[in-house]
């Protein structure tokens, strides 16, 4: 499966998206790679560098997503 079914899965699983969050917090693009690789989903360890780059997106985005379920 690809990227883009994991992110269909989040959406259905939110602990899985929490998961991830965590995962491209704390592991390299390899170790990414792999997790992935082991939930089902082929995502390249270019890919995996990209979503590492852009965590803190990710953190403003969940940030955001909290502040307006707090409303």
């Amino acid at each position: 499966m690809s990227y883009i079914d994991f992110i269909i899965e989040t959406t259905k699983n939110p602990a899985l998206g929490k998961e991830s969050f965590e995962k491209i917090r704390t592991l390299s693009a390899s170790e990414l790679s792999i997790w992935f690789k082991e939930k089902g989903y082929e995502v390249s360890e270019a890919d995996c560098q990209k979503l590492i780059a852009n965590k803190d997106s990710f953190e403003s985005a969940k940030q955001r997503e909290n502040m307006v379920e707090s409303y």
